[in-house]
């Protein structure tokens, strides 16, 4: 088992994770949808805070999920065209939902996707919600993109994420992105 401050334990398919309420509730609420994200098994929610590894955590959750899948970098290296091809549209749809629905996942990098293969074909699933985040209701989808709470720092981790798997510049990424985003 390996231990952190956000990552309490995992052991096997079993992950437990100390997490801000908010984050989870992002996660959950996006799970409830069906949209594929890690599953969640159980949590433990506590009233005003929680201690782990001798620190004290206001407004965290404790939470176990199950691991699904292989992560989509270990998979890279092994995908044939046709495979590379459904898991960038997947990886693009499964944003631009996240996003029409105001939620920022905030570290969406080739480790928190994984590839579950399901009679020979791919299917991908987001994981690790610990840096999820609610838009802003007051403000456009958009516009929170490129400032706020979603930076272009954090949108460059998955425009390199789908430049892995489709070899295109970034810009057209960015743009097949936006695309399905604005179509939502």
């Amino acid at each position: 088992p390996k231990y952190d401050s956000t990552r309490l334990y995992i052991s096997g398919n079993t992950i437990i994770r100390n997490m801000p309420r908010e984050a989870f509730e992002c996660w959950q609420e996006l799970a409830r949808s069906g949209l594929p994200v890690e599953p969640i098994e159980w949590l433990l929610m506590p009233d005003e805070q929680i201690a782990v590894l001798g620190r004290y955590y206001k407004r965290h959750v404790v939470v176990a999920s199950k691991r699904v899948g292989n992560p989509l970098e270990s998979e890279l290296p092994k995908l044939r065209r046709g495979a590379r091809e459904r898991i960038f549209r997947q990886i693009v749809d499964i944003a631009a939902e996240m996003w029409s629905r105001g939620i920022f996942h905030n570290h969406m990098h080739a480790a928190n996707f994984t590839i579950n293969w399901e009679g020979g074909i791919p299917r991908v699933y987001l994981i690790d919600f610990n840096e999820a985040t609610r838009a802003d209701p007051n403000r456009s989808i958009r516009e929170q993109i490129y400032e706020g709470k979603f930076s272009l720092s954090r949108m460059g981790y998955l425009l390199n994420t789908l430049q892995k798997l489709r070899n295109m510049p970034e810009d057209a990424i960015e743009q097949i992105v936006l695309t399905a985003l604005y179509k939502r």
